[in-house]
Protein backbone atom coordinates (compact mmCIF):
# COMPACT_ATOMS: atom_id res chain seq x y z
CA UNK A 1 0.00 0.00 0.00
CA UNK A 2 0.84 3.20 -0.90
CA UNK A 3 2.68 6.40 1.74
CA UNK A 4 -0.75 8.10 0.23
CA UNK A 5 -3.55 5.63 0.34
CA UNK A 6 -2.42 4.65 3.87
CA UNK A 7 -2.77 8.35 4.79
CA UNK A 8 -6.27 8.65 2.81
CA UNK A 9 -7.54 5.80 4.96
CA UNK A 10 -5.93 7.06 8.18
CA UNK A 11 -8.12 10.20 7.76
CA UNK A 12 -11.16 8.02 6.50
CA UNK A 13 -11.00 6.17 9.73
CA UNK A 14 -10.03 9.07 11.96
CA UNK A 15 -6.87 7.44 12.85
CA UNK A 16 -5.08 10.18 13.75
CA UNK A 17 -1.99 8.65 15.50
CA UNK A 18 -1.39 6.91 12.16
CA UNK A 19 -2.41 10.10 9.94
CA UNK A 20 0.36 11.90 12.77
CA UNK A 21 3.01 9.43 11.71
CA UNK A 22 2.86 9.24 8.21
CA UNK A 23 2.39 13.18 8.30
CA UNK A 24 5.72 13.37 10.00
CA UNK A 25 7.83 10.83 8.05
CA UNK A 26 6.35 12.77 4.87
CA UNK A 27 5.01 16.32 5.28
CA UNK A 28 3.61 16.24 1.62
CA UNK A 29 0.90 13.76 2.53
CA UNK A 30 -1.06 16.40 3.66
CA UNK A 31 -2.11 16.96 0.33
CA UNK A 32 -1.85 13.65 -0.94
CA UNK A 33 -4.59 12.74 -3.54
CA UNK A 34 -6.76 9.36 -4.07
CA UNK A 35 -5.82 8.28 -7.58
CA UNK A 36 -9.28 6.94 -8.62
CA UNK A 37 -11.25 10.50 -8.60
CA UNK A 38 -8.30 12.37 -7.66
CA UNK A 39 -9.73 14.17 -4.77
CA UNK A 40 -7.25 15.44 -1.91
CA UNK A 41 -7.31 13.87 1.34
CA UNK A 42 -8.54 16.86 3.12
CA UNK A 43 -12.04 16.61 0.99
CA UNK A 44 -11.83 12.66 1.96
CA UNK A 45 -11.76 13.53 5.75
CA UNK A 46 -14.34 15.93 5.03
CA UNK A 47 -16.83 13.65 3.30
CA UNK A 48 -16.61 11.00 6.07
CA UNK A 49 -16.92 13.24 9.45
CA UNK A 50 -16.76 17.10 8.98
CA UNK A 51 -19.93 18.01 7.30
CA UNK A 52 -23.26 19.04 7.97
CA UNK A 53 -24.09 15.83 9.37
CA UNK A 54 -21.00 15.07 11.89
CA UNK A 55 -18.45 16.72 13.27
CA UNK A 56 -16.05 13.89 14.40
CA UNK A 57 -12.94 14.20 11.90
CA UNK A 58 -12.80 17.52 12.76
CA UNK A 59 -9.45 16.76 14.52
CA UNK A 60 -8.15 15.12 11.55
CA UNK A 61 -9.15 18.20 8.84
CA UNK A 62 -7.70 20.22 11.69
CA UNK A 63 -4.60 18.46 11.77
CA UNK A 64 -4.30 18.45 7.62
CA UNK A 65 -5.33 22.16 7.63
CA UNK A 66 -2.06 23.17 10.45
CA UNK A 67 0.26 20.09 8.57
CA UNK A 68 0.17 22.26 5.16
CA UNK A 69 -3.34 20.93 3.38
CA UNK A 70 -3.95 23.34 0.67
CA UNK A 71 -7.36 25.31 1.51
CA UNK A 72 -8.17 26.48 -1.85
CA UNK A 73 -11.59 27.08 -2.93
CA UNK A 74 -12.88 23.70 -3.18
CA UNK A 75 -12.21 23.12 0.38
CA UNK A 76 -13.60 27.03 1.29
CA UNK A 77 -16.66 24.95 -0.29
CA UNK A 78 -17.42 21.67 1.05
CA UNK A 79 -15.31 22.84 4.52
CA UNK A 80 -17.88 25.45 4.66
CA UNK A 81 -15.62 28.01 5.37
CA UNK A 82 -17.24 31.92 4.12
CA UNK A 83 -14.16 34.10 5.31
CA UNK A 84 -11.85 31.79 3.03
CA UNK A 85 -13.63 31.85 -0.44
CA UNK A 86 -14.41 35.47 0.77
CA UNK A 87 -10.61 36.07 0.77
CA UNK A 88 -9.78 33.49 -2.30
CA UNK A 89 -12.25 35.33 -4.23
CA UNK A 90 -11.30 38.48 -4.10
CA UNK A 91 -7.58 37.53 -4.76
CA UNK A 92 -8.78 35.92 -8.12
CA UNK A 93 -12.64 36.02 -8.76
CA UNK A 94 -11.92 33.56 -11.56
CA UNK A 95 -11.60 30.66 -9.13
CA UNK A 96 -15.48 30.98 -9.22
CA UNK A 97 -15.14 29.09 -12.55
CA UNK A 98 -12.69 26.27 -11.27
CA UNK A 99 -13.29 22.15 -11.97
CA UNK A 100 -11.68 19.54 -10.27
CA UNK A 101 -10.64 15.91 -12.54
CA UNK A 102 -14.71 15.14 -12.11
CA UNK A 103 -16.05 18.33 -13.56
CA UNK A 104 -17.21 19.40 -9.22
CA UNK A 105 -16.65 22.81 -9.34
CA UNK A 106 -16.76 25.09 -5.89
CA UNK A 107 -20.67 25.62 -6.13
CA UNK A 108 -21.19 21.99 -6.38
CA UNK A 109 -18.92 21.27 -3.55
CA UNK A 110 -20.63 24.05 -1.73
CA UNK A 111 -24.18 22.97 -2.60
CA UNK A 112 -23.41 19.30 -1.63
CA UNK A 113 -22.33 20.36 1.81
CA UNK A 114 -25.46 22.72 2.44
CA UNK A 115 -23.47 26.18 2.74
CA UNK A 116 -25.32 28.82 1.36
CA UNK A 117 -23.24 31.77 2.34
CA UNK A 118 -20.16 30.32 0.47
CA UNK A 119 -22.95 29.59 -2.49
CA UNK A 120 -23.63 33.04 -2.65
CA UNK A 121 -20.23 34.10 -2.70
CA UNK A 122 -19.70 32.06 -5.36
CA UNK A 123 -22.23 32.73 -7.51
CA UNK A 124 -21.50 36.81 -6.48
CA UNK A 125 -18.20 36.17 -8.17
CA UNK A 126 -19.26 34.61 -11.48
CA UNK A 127 -19.83 30.81 -10.38
CA UNK A 128 -21.88 29.05 -13.64
CA UNK A 129 -25.48 27.78 -11.53
CA UNK A 130 -25.85 25.54 -14.46
CA UNK A 131 -22.69 24.04 -14.30
CA UNK A 132 -22.25 19.91 -15.16
CA UNK A 133 -20.19 17.56 -13.96
CA UNK A 134 -18.71 14.57 -15.22
CA UNK A 135 -21.86 12.85 -14.16
CA UNK A 136 -23.77 15.32 -15.36
CA UNK A 137 -25.35 16.86 -12.30
CA UNK A 138 -25.80 20.65 -11.59
CA UNK A 139 -25.14 22.27 -8.52
CA UNK A 140 -29.17 22.49 -7.72
CA UNK A 141 -29.15 18.54 -7.83
CA UNK A 142 -25.96 18.49 -4.99
CA UNK A 143 -28.74 20.44 -2.81
CA UNK A 144 -31.46 18.80 -3.68
CA UNK A 145 -30.96 15.96 -1.93
CA UNK A 146 -29.97 14.40 1.82
CA UNK A 147 -26.52 13.01 2.52
CA UNK A 148 -24.11 12.14 2.84
CA UNK A 149 -23.20 15.60 3.46
CA UNK A 150 -26.00 17.33 4.73
CA UNK A 151 -28.87 15.84 6.72
CA UNK A 152 -31.67 17.10 4.12
CA UNK A 153 -31.89 19.23 0.77
CA UNK A 154 -30.35 22.13 1.39
CA UNK A 155 -33.20 24.25 1.42
CA UNK A 156 -31.34 27.66 1.37
CA UNK A 157 -29.13 26.62 -1.66
CA UNK A 158 -32.08 25.48 -3.51
CA UNK A 159 -33.94 28.95 -3.12
CA UNK A 160 -30.63 30.68 -4.20
CA UNK A 161 -29.79 28.95 -6.85
CA UNK A 162 -33.04 28.99 -8.31
CA UNK A 163 -33.07 32.91 -7.53
CA UNK A 164 -29.65 33.19 -10.08
CA UNK A 165 -31.03 31.05 -12.68
CA UNK A 166 -30.69 27.30 -12.07
CA UNK A 167 -32.48 25.51 -14.55
CA UNK A 168 -35.03 23.25 -13.55
CA UNK A 169 -36.54 20.12 -15.33
CA UNK A 170 -40.00 17.83 -14.97
CA UNK A 171 -37.83 15.77 -12.73
CA UNK A 172 -36.27 17.68 -10.64
CA UNK A 173 -39.33 19.90 -10.00
CA UNK A 174 -41.17 16.40 -9.07
CA UNK A 175 -38.39 15.67 -6.50
CA UNK A 176 -37.98 18.78 -4.79
CA UNK A 177 -41.67 19.21 -4.50
CA UNK A 178 -42.57 21.93 -6.48
CA UNK A 179 -45.49 21.31 -7.62
CA UNK A 180 -46.23 24.70 -9.28
CA UNK A 181 -42.66 24.32 -11.08
CA UNK A 182 -43.84 21.06 -12.51
CA UNK A 183 -47.10 22.16 -13.47
CA UNK A 184 -45.71 24.77 -15.70
CA UNK A 185 -43.24 22.91 -17.00
CA UNK A 186 -45.68 20.26 -18.14
CA UNK A 187 -48.06 23.37 -19.46
CA UNK A 188 -44.91 24.56 -21.59
CA UNK A 189 -43.99 20.97 -23.06
CA UNK A 190 -46.37 19.16 -25.22
CA UNK A 191 -43.73 15.99 -25.04
CA UNK A 192 -44.36 15.94 -21.09
CA UNK A 193 -48.33 16.77 -21.59
CA UNK A 194 -48.72 13.70 -24.10
CA UNK A 195 -47.28 11.63 -20.90
CA UNK A 196 -49.59 12.31 -18.22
Amino acid sequence: MSEAVAAIDAAKAGDLPRLRELLAADASLANARDAEQGWPILLWAAMYGFSGRTTSLKPVVDLLLTAGAEADIFAAAYLNRPEDARSLLHEDASRAQAADEQGWTPLHHAAERGAAEVARLLLDAGANPNARNAAGQAPIHCAAHAGPWKPHPAADVIALLKERGAEIDAHLAAALGDAAQLQALIAADAAISACS
